[in-house]
Order: C-alpha cells, then sequence, then structure tokens
C-alpha cells in the first residue's frame, strides 16, 4: 500500500503534528521511553525520537490499519490518516463506544491528501 501519495499523507501530517509539545507534556508527566543508549537507558525522548518513532508507526499503519507505541496512536482506514498521542483511553466494555481522555494532537482529524 506503499505509494508516493501515502508518503505525501505521511508528510502532512507529521508537519502538521507538534512534537515539541508532545515532548513538553511527557517532560511533565514524566514520561520516559527506554532510549537504550551507552549514557541513558531510561527518560523522555527528544523530539527527533518522537519524528523517528511516529514515521515507523505512520509507515506500519498504511499496512495494517493501525499502530501503537510510546504514547502514540498512528491509523490508516478509507484513505485517511491520522497520528495522536494519547495519554489515557477508556473502553466500556459492555459496547464498542470509545472515549478517548487526554488525547494531544495538533492534527485534531483525519487528513486526506
Amino acid at each position: 500500500m506503499r505509494n508516493i501519495k501515502n508518503y505525501e499523507k505521511i508528510a502532512k501530517v507529521m508537519g502538521q503534528f507538534d512534537f515539541v509539545q508532545t515532548r513538553s507534556l511527557m517532560e511533565h508527566l514524566d514520561w520516559h521511553w527506554n532510549l537504550g543508549t551507552d549514557d541513558v537507558l531510561y527518560g523522555v525522548p527528544e523530539v527527533s525520537d518522537l519524528v523517528d518513532m511516529a514515521h515507523s508507526l505512520l509507515l506500519r499503519s498504511l499496512n495494517s490499519g493501525s499502530a501503537s507505541s510510546g504514547g502514540f496512536e498512528a491509523t490508516y482506514d478509507k484513505g485517511m490518516l491520522s497520528l495522536k498521542f494519547v495519554t489515557e483511553e477508556t473502553v466500556d466494555s459492555d459496547s464498542y463506544d470509545y472515549e478517548e481522555l487526554g488525547t494531544v494532537s495538533s492534527v485534531g482529524e483525519n487528513h486526506e491528501v
């Protein structure tokens, strides 16, 4: 499912997402990732780490429909690509109605190129 149009969608979504704001929230929440470097094993990731993770998840979502890790959630459905950073989600197990709480995203909605 990878083609030029999909790469354009990824570029548009990533260009509209506020990675600096996301990192600031992670610092405030003391949200650490396993960085796996020689100097620092755990810590708040740098903006470049967030960008790399988001790009990877968006690519994966093109094939699988969704991918998530480290608070990010990428979805691809009916030609629409979206990226969210979710801090909390509540699911009513008796229904399929999802209520998301604390979602941080500068995208705000799905974008189609």
